[in-house]
C-alpha cells in the first residue's frame, strides 16, 4: 500500500483519531524584537490552532490551511510551538527557536527646563519594559559629583527641581528607574551656566566645537593594535590632540564589512583593548570617537550567510536590499559589502542597539558614522532617532558624518558634523585647488567660500591617498596645517602626522615608526594652543580678504566683534611683502611669532617667509 494512504485509511478506520499536520514556516534565529508575527499551515482536520511561547498561547488566525499569530517573546530563548486541536486530541509543530537579542528593561527619559531660576527635571515620560510591562516602583536622581557647583535636588518620584548654579559650567544631572521586576535603566540630562546664567545645553556638544581630532588607526600603532596605542596617549596629548577618532576595531574579516558590530575584533585587542584604551584616554582628558559601519555587512556574516542558505525562508532575507529578482545587492565597490535594508524594523533596532551598546558598557563619546551620506539619504528619520535614543544615555555624545558638510539636510537629520568635501561624496574641497603644479588659490577661496561652519577640516584623511606632506612637500603641508586650525570648522590630524609618516591608508599594514617627533608637531601644538586662546577662531566667522598677491597669498579674518583674528598665508617659497584690506586700524600682534604691525587706511603690510602663516590680532 503507497504510504501516502496510509493516514486517510487509519482516520476511516479508526474515527476520534484524527491526524493532523501542522508546519510553522521558517527557520527560527534572533529577533530584535520583542513581538514576533509566525506564520505555518495546518490540516483542516485541526479544529483550532495555537501558537505556544513563554507559557503563553496566543490563538492564530486561520484562513484555508494558512495560519499566523503574533506571539510575545521575552529576552534570551524562547521555544514557540504551534499546536493544532482535534476532536481526538492534539499535534505539535517541530519547536522553532528565537532568540530576542533586546535588553529587557524600563526606559529611564528626562525632560529637562530651565524656568527663571529653577532647573526643573521630569522623569514621568520613562517607560515600561516592552516585553513583559513591567510598573516602573522606584525613581532615582543624583547630580554629578563634578558639576563645577553642587546641586541640591529636591521633589520625589519622577519630578525633581534644584535651584539654577551662577557658577560657569556645564552640569550634569542623571535619573535610574527601576521596574517591579527589579530591573533599572540609567538616563542623564545636561544643561549649561554662561555668564551666571543657566540654560539648556545646547545640541551640539560644546566639546566637539572645541576639539582637535586625531585619527587613530590602531594597525599603524603596532603589531597589538589597540594595545598599542595607549602608550601614545600622553604624546597626542601634548600634540594638542584632545579627541581619538578609532578606525573600525568591529569584528571584520575584511577591512570594514563587519561581521559583528558589538565585538572588536582580534586583530586589535579585543573589546577589553577598547575599554583599557577609553578609560585611559578618559583619565587624560581626551574623548574617544568609534567610527561605526552602518549601511551594510560582510557576506561572511551570520546573517547574511543564514539568507543566502535559506532563502525567503530566513528571517534575515529581508533585512538586505535585494536585486528585483531576488538575488543579491551589494555596495557599488565590492562585492563583498551587502547593504542593510533601513525599512526593515528589527535592522533599525539592531543598528540602533549596537550604538547604544558601546555608549552605555564603554562609556565612547561619539560615532564618525562611515559612509553617512548613505545612510542619511536611505533613511533621513533613521538618524535623528539615533541621536534621541544615544542622547538619553549621554547627553553630550556626538554624530559626525563621512558626508559633505554642506549637505545642509543631513545637518538636520541628526549630525553634528561632517567633512569638507565638495557636494560629490569622497570628494576633498580642497582637491583641485591642489592638483596642479601649485596651488590655485582662486579655486581654494570658492571652496571656503562654500563650506560650512560644523566642517571637519583636513589635509589628510583616509581617502586622500599618498599623504600631502609626499604630494606637496613639507612647505605647504605647514601652510595647509595653518589653514586647518584657523578656519572656522573641526580640525582633523592622520595617524603618525607628527612623525612625518609618509604612506596610503589602504595599502599600509606594516606598523609605523611614531618615535620620531618632527618638527610639524611643534607647529601643530602650537596652532591647537592659539586656536583653544582665541574665541575669534572657535566661534567666529570666515570673512576673505583681499590682498596684493592674490595668486599667492591667501587672507581672510576671523570674527568682527570683540578680539578679531586676520590670518595671512604665503602658498610660495618666496618671501612676500603683501598688502592686506582689513576692515580696521590699529595696531596687530603677532600670535605665533613676535612683533607688531599697524593697519592704516584700512590697509595691513604684512611680511610672509616662503610657506610661512601669521596670524594677527589688536593687542589685549
Amino acid at each position: 500500500m503507497p504510504k501516502p494512504l496510509l493516514p486517510l485509511l487509519l482516520t476511516l478506520l479508526l474515527p476520534g483519531a484524527a491526524h493532523a499536520d501542522i508546519r510553522l514556516d521558517g527557520t527560527g534565529g534572533d529577533s530584535w524584537a520583542f513581538r514576533r508575527e509566525v506564520s505555518g499551515t495546518a490540516d483542516v482536520d485541526c479544529q483550532q490552532v495555537e501558537v505556544h511561547a513563554g507559557g503563553r498561547r496566543v490563538p492564530a488566525r486561520r484562513e484555508g490551511d494558512r495560519f499566523v499569530a503574533v506571539v510575545p517573546l521575552a529576552a534570551g530563548d524562547n521555544a514557540v510551538v504551534a499546536v493544532c486541536r482535534t476532536t481526538g486530541g492534539e499535534e505539535r509543530s517541530a519547536p522553532q527557536s528565537w532568540k530576542v537579542r533586546l535588553r529587557e528593561a524600563p526606559t529611564a527619559r528626562i525632560e529637562l527646563a530651565v524656568e527663571g531660576g529653577v532647573v526643573r527635571l521630569d522623569g514621568a515620560s520613562s517607560t515600561r519594559s516592552e516585553g513583559d510591562d513591567a510598573a516602573i516602583v522606584a525613581w532615582r536622581w543624583s547630580a554629578r559629583p563634578a558639576n563645577p557647583a553642587p546641586l541640591a535636588l529636591l521633589g520625589h518620584g519622577p519630578r525633581m527641581e534644584a535651584a539654577a548654579p551662577t557658577i560657569d559650567g556645564e552640569y550634569l544631572v542623571a535619573l535610574e528607574v527601576t521596574d517591579a521586576s527589579g530591573r533599572q535603566d540609567r538616563a542623564e540630562a545636561a544643561f549649561v551656566v554662561r555668564d551666571g546664567r543657566a540654560a539648556a545645553a545646547p545640541d551640539t556638544p560644546p566639546w566637539l566645537e572645541r576639539a582637535v581630532v586625531y585619527g587613530v588607526v590602531p594597525s599603524l600603532f603596532g603589531p597589538r593594535g589597540l594595545e598599542d596605542v595607549r602608550p601614545r596617549l600622553d604624546a597626542l596629548r601634548a600634540l594638542g590632540v584632545d579627541t581619538l577618532r578609532i578606525s573600525p576595531v568591529a569584528d571584520a574579516p575584511a577591512n570594514d564589512a563587519v561581521t559583528d558590530p558589538f565585538a572588536v575584533g582580534p586583530v586589535y585587542g579585543r573589546r577589553e583593548a577598547l575599554r583599557g584604551l577609553v578609560d585611559d584616554a578618559h583619565a587624560r582628558g581626551l574623548r574617544v570617537i568609534l567610527d561605526f559601519v552602518p549601511d551594510r555587512t560582510a557576506d561572511r556574516h551570520p546573517y547574511f550567510q543564514h539568507a543566502d542558505e535559506h532563502g525567503a525562508a530566513s528571517p534575515y532575507f529581508s533585512w538586505y536590499e535585494r536585486a528585483p529578482d531576488g538575488g543579491r545587492a551589494f555596495s557599488v565597490d565590492r562585492e563583498h559589502r551587502p547593504h542593510l535594508d533601513y525599512d526593515h524594523p528589527e535592522v533599525r533596532r539592531f543598528l540602533r542597539g549596537a550604538l547604544a551598546d558601546w555608549v552605555r558598557t564603554l562609556d565612547v563619546d561619539g560615532f564618525r558614522v562611515d559612509v553617512g551620506w548613505g545612510a542619511q539619504r536611505r533613511a533621513s528619520d533613521f538618524w535623528t532617532s539615533v541621536r534621541r535614543d544615544l542622547k538619553r544615555i549621554k547627553p553630550d555624545v556626538a554624530l559626525v558624518a563621512e558626508a559633505s558638510a554642506r549637505d545642509r539636510e543631513l545637518l538636520r537629520a541628526g549630525f553634528d558634523a561632517a567633512y569638507d568635501w565638495t557636494d560629490e561624496p569622497g570628494r576633498w574641497a580642497w582637491a583641485e585647488a591642489f592638483s596642479g603644479p601649485r596651488p590655485d588659490l582662486t579655486k581654494l577661496r570658492e571652496a571656503l567660500q562654500a563650506s560650512a561652519g560644523r566642517t571637519l577640516r583636513f589635509f589628510d584623511n583616509d581617502d586622500t591617498g599618498a599623504r600631502f606632506m609626499t604630494r606637496h612637500g613639507r612647505g605647504l603641508q605647514a601652510v595647509a596645517a595653518a589653514l586647518v586650525f584657523t578656519l572656522p570648522g573641526i580640525p582633523s590630524l592622520s595617524t603618525g602626522v607628527e612623525a612625518d609618516a609618509e604612506y596610503e591608508p589602504d595599502r599600509r599594514e606594516a606598523p609605523l615608526d611614531l618615535s620620531r617627533r618632527a618638527p610639524i608637531a611643534d607647529t601643530l601644538a602650537d596652532l591647537a594652543a592659539l586656536r583653544r586662546r582665541e574665541p575669534a577662531l572657535l566661534r567666529g566667522g570666515l570673512r576673505l580678504l583681499g590682498t596684493s598677491s592674490s595668486d599667492t597669498v591667501l587672507a581672510f579674518l576671523r570674527g568682527d566683534a570683540g578680539r578679531p583674528v586676520v590670518v595671512a598665508s604665503n602658498f610660495g617659497p618666496e618671501q612676500v611683502r603683501a598688502e592686506v584690506a582689513v576692515p580696521f586700524d590699529g595696531p596687530l600682534q603677532d600670535l605665533i611669532g613676535r612683533g607688531v604691525t599697524r593697519a592704516r587706511n584700512g590697509m595691513l603690510v604684512v611680511d610672509l617667509p616662503g610657506y610661512g602663516t601669521r596670524v594677527l590680532a589688536p593687542p589685549r
